[in-house]
């Protein structure tokens, strides 16, 4: 009988032991998870505070910016560009040849794409002011081809 309750008393302990380890791996694996989710949101946090700064950058520069996917798809356009999409007022999301009036944009920005290099050009563009008569200019257009994009393509 006193070999049984010494038998007994050891595998409780030994069971405690085991119990005892199991529940601190899973304290620890808890923590990890935690640790990551509140890497991730920081990461996450600094990544749209970089964002907004570097659109609130694109929207301060006079020139027009704006940047298409591979599917040459409009990703984003800057306050300067606006000019050239008259009369869409929301471009993003769109393909590039519904929202500009001059197709060679479209060509600079094809040809940049396929062929992975800088393509520029100058392209009239009429410009309505508020009220005032209508008034011609001419803007250098280029194209750069981003890198990130052709991989998606």
């Amino acid at each position: 009988m006193l070999i049984l309750t010494a038998f007994c008393l050891a595998a409780v302990a030994v069971f405690s032991v085991l119990w005892r380890r199991e529940w601190l791996r899973a304290r620890r694996d808890r923590a990890e998870v935690e640790a990551r989710r509140l890497k991730d949101s920081e990461f996450l946090r600094r990544t749209l505070r970089r964002a907004e700064l570097l659109h609130r950058l694109a929207d301060g520069l006079e020139d027009g910016l704006f940047i298409l996917g591979a599917d040459m798809r409009v990703l984003f356009v800057n306050l300067g560009a606006q000019r050239f999409f008259p009369p869409v007022n929301e471009p993003v999301g769109r393909k590039l040849v519904e929202c500009v009036r001059n197709t060679r944009i479209v060509e600079l920005a094809e040809k940049a794409l396929a062929e992975g290099h800088r393509q520029s050009g100058e392209i009239p563009v009429t410009s309505l002011s508020d009220g005032g008569p209508a008034e011609d200019r001419i803007y250098e257009v280029v194209a750069l081809p981003l890198q990130s994009d052709r991989s998606e393509a």
